[in-house]
């Protein structure tokens, strides 16, 4: 298992400091191969609907996609609002040991999730700039 990180930026910066300086971080490989595909797996139930109904989300229908195919379900959604509360392991997210330690490298130890969101970014979709509302 892998544990807290402790990184840095291009030239001995601290994450911190590069985050300041460029407005991104990027971490390769903070989420295990598994863990990933567990989570696309998870977003896809929530998708068809098996986690029960979300306001505003469009059922996919079967006749749409194969059920048995996540990339085939997600490619007709831009973005899940909330999932954590639909899912305990879209929830396990939040308080992740790797994430929560990039997060306090950046922010400091008093880190708080105000919402969640997945956003599907498929090759020639749409998608959402980044930006920050806090």
């Amino acid at each position: 298992k892998r544990g807290k990180r402790d990184m840095q930026g291009e030239k001995g910066e601290s994450v911190a400091e590069f985050y300041e300086k460029n407005g991104y971080y990027i971490v390769p490989n903070l989420l295990s191969k598994e863990e990933v595909e567990s989570l696309k797996d998870e977003l896809t139930q929530v998708a068809l609907g098996k986690r029960g109904d979300i306001k505003g989300l469009s059922k996919v229908s079967t006749l749409d996609s194969d059920e048995s195919n996540p990339d085939a379900v997600l490619r007709n959604f831009l973005a899940f609002h909330h999932p954590h509360k639909m899912s305990p392991l879209l929830l396990s997210c939040v308080s992740h040991p790797q994430i929560v330690s990039v997060l306090q490298q950046v922010v400091g130890p008093n880190v708080k999730c105000m919402q969640t969101m997945a956003f599907v970014k498929y090759a020639g979709k749409p998608g959402q700039a980044w930006h920050q509302d806090e």
